[in-house]
């Protein structure tokens, strides 16, 4: 018996609130419309809400990152409207502070003389409430001063990240398809620049190098060629645990020179050359300064060289539209930041 007669008075009190012109919105978590009009009726009369009170009252409660934010907007025709605000890290505080402006504006003793003409409507900063204690189970939350925006503080920024150069020199046996098989070898330079948590590093390299190679013409004997050659190429390289891959573009530039041993009037003969190229390079760290590398370039000709020989007419050699070099070698690393 005694839970239904509470029941009907909660009822009752919820009737009271709920004949307002009240809209809410809060997000999950937060206290419902049903709760805010429950904790409000206990503190208004049933004569203060009669039909002739045409204020409406806008309640909103958002999520921000490190608090909610209570907004009462109280809306009369012919009026300016009247905006409270209200911060805490609990939503239930926030609510329950809306709940003691609501029944503030409610309260006929909190007016000014608006009835009589000659006085002016009240301004949002002489109808500011006083602060007034929230209920027991909450702590006291006081209203800001209306109209006052409250800074907020920036983060701090982020400390910057640490920068890392890796310096490394090596040397490689390389192996080209020019398409005749040819081999040499190229040594090399190269700098990275890492920054703390980036997956790619951005490196150039710079390197020499030279192949021999020799072609076997009609009624000419052995012609030996030798191509040496200088490249700059820029890529970026990502670690893999204590492995590493990379990719590189490039340029290499340098001479092609053909000589006849076997052809008694022969003499060297050289032409230039130049060429795009483009690497992809992996290799282990076998320790803290020392790597093994194996590298795969596509060479691609500017201009593709080729030797002609005379008495009688014949090719010794002409250069292909793309060639092939692998190469595998060791690599010095320095590490500093």
């Amino acid at each position: 018996m005694a839970l239904a007669l509470v029941g009907a008075s909660e009822a009752r009190a919820e009737d009271s609130a709920s004949r307002l012109h009240l809209t809410y919105e809060a997000p999950s978590g937060c206290p419902s419309r049903r709760d805010f009009l429950v904790s409000l009726s206990p503190r208004i009369q049933e004569s203060w809400v009669d039909g002739s009170d045409t204020r409406s009252f806008d309640v909103r409660v958002v999520r921000e990152a490190k608090a909610f934010v209570g907004h009462l907007v109280i809306r009369q025709p012919g009026r300016e409207p009247n905006l409270r605000e209200i911060r805490s890290g609990a939503c239930k505080a926030v609510t329950a502070a809306l709940v003691v402006f609501v029944a503030i504006a409610l309260d006929p003793a909190s007016e000014s003389d608006a009835t009589e003409p000659s006085v002016e409507a009240p301004s949002a900063e002489t109808a500011a409430p006083q602060p007034l204690a929230l209920p027991e189970t909450e702590p006291p939350v006081a209203p800001p001063p209306p109209r006052r925006r409250t800074q907020r503080r920036s983060p701090p920024n982020p400390p910057p990240p640490i920068v890392s150069w890796t310096w490394s020199a090596g040397v490689a046996l390389a192996h080209l398809r020019a398409t005749e098989p040819a081999w040499g070898a190229r040594v090399h330079a190269e700098l990275a620049r890492a920054r703390e948590r980036d997956r790619f590093a951005p490196a150039i390299r710079l390197s020499w190098g030279w192949s021999d190679f020799i072609t076997a013409p009609e009624q000419a004997g052995e012609v030996r060629f030798r191509l040496k050659s200088a490249r700059i190429e820029a890529g970026a390289r990502t670690p893999l645990g204590p492995a590493f891959v990379g990719a590189f573009l490039g340029v290499d530039v340098g001479s092609l020179t053909g000589n006849a041993p076997d052809l008694p009037r022969f003499s060297k003969v050289s032409a230039p050359w130049a060429a795009w190229s483009g690497a992809v390079r992996t290799g282990v760290n076998v320790a803290p300064w020392l790597a093994v590398e194996l590298a795969a370039t596509l060479l691609v000709p500017f201009e593709r060289p080729r030797f002609d020989l005379r008495d009688p007419p014949r090719v010794a050699y002409a250069a292909p539209a793309v060639l092939f070099e692998g190469s595998a070698g060791v690599v010095a690393v320095a590490r500093f930041r």
